[in-house]
């Protein structure tokens, strides 16, 4: 009995401090809320108008929207953070004319960059659908400056990124399947964030070191405080996502 009671203490013990460290993190994510308000807010806007379609399309690609939108709302802040800063006419010009090592930037809502749609691309041998794999490859231009002009009038439109979103999840669930079959729903949604921020072409190990890693808004500022992706993305799936398409199929 005296060895049940100890055992059962240790596992007390040891699950009680990361208990508490996990309730201190989400408050700590929670304060985004607060910091980015009007950001935040805007991002929750477009989410709540766009709902329908997300997940009739994400759906209809054949991926998961409980992951998809958790994986782009940190995106969607930053772009209501960085909007009006955003001059990118000039940059589209040198990534058509020299491509991404010149010019490499975020465009749209969800915040891809040429490099992104590349390595899906190259990633399409993947995509064990025939329509949407020619979807993803742009087969009839073959030289790279039209391909690169046809990258960068895609990435413009909603709809092809929602597309790209997609895609995205359904690439990287079987790349890194021994690594995510077994987490449970929200440490998925961890390392897809980890994925999507950092780049699905390193590997698992390169990821999973960087999960924790604060780089949002921009991983610079010593001012203002910085945040994981993957615990916003968890935090608004958590605090809004969850319940929101529940309660709106």
């Amino acid at each position: 009995m005296k060895n049940i009671l100890f055992i059962i203490l240790l596992v007390l013990t040891a699950w009680i401090p990361a208990s508490a460290q996990q309730g201190k993190k989400e408050k700590k994510t929670e304060q985004i809320k607060t910091e980015y308000r009007q950001e935040y807010q805007s991002a929750l806007g477009f989410v709540q108008l766009n709902r329908k379609n997300l997940v009739d399309k994400i759906t209809e690609y054949g991926a998961d929207y409980h992951i998809c939108a958790p994986v782009i709302f940190p995106e969607l802040i930053r772009y209501s953070i960085l909007w009006d800063q955003i001059e990118t006419s000039t940059l589209k010009i040198f990534y058509v004319t020299f491509g991404e090592d010149y010019a490499d930037f975020s465009i749209g809502r969800f915040q891809m960059k040429p490099s992104f749609i590349r390595h899906l691309e190259e990633h399409a041998y993947l995509i064990d659908d025939d329509a949407l794999r020619n979807k993803l490859l742009i087969t009839d231009k073959p030289e790279e400056k039209a391909k690169r002009v046809e990258r960068i009038a895609r990435l413009e439109d909603v709809r092809w990124q929602t597309f790209y979103l997609a895609m995205f999840y359904r690439i990287v669930n079987l790349k890194y399947s021994d690594t995510v079959s077994g987490m449970p729903l929200n440490e998925k949604i961890r390392f897809f964030a980890t994925a999507y921020n950092y780049g699905f072409h390193f590997g698992a190990d390169y990821l999973l070191k960087r999960i924790n890693q604060k780089l949002f808004p921009d991983g610079k500022s010593k001012v203002k405080p910085q945040y994981c992706y993957g615990d916003l993305a968890l935090y608004f799936y958590t605090d809004f996502w969850k319940e929101y398409v529940s309660e709106n199929k």
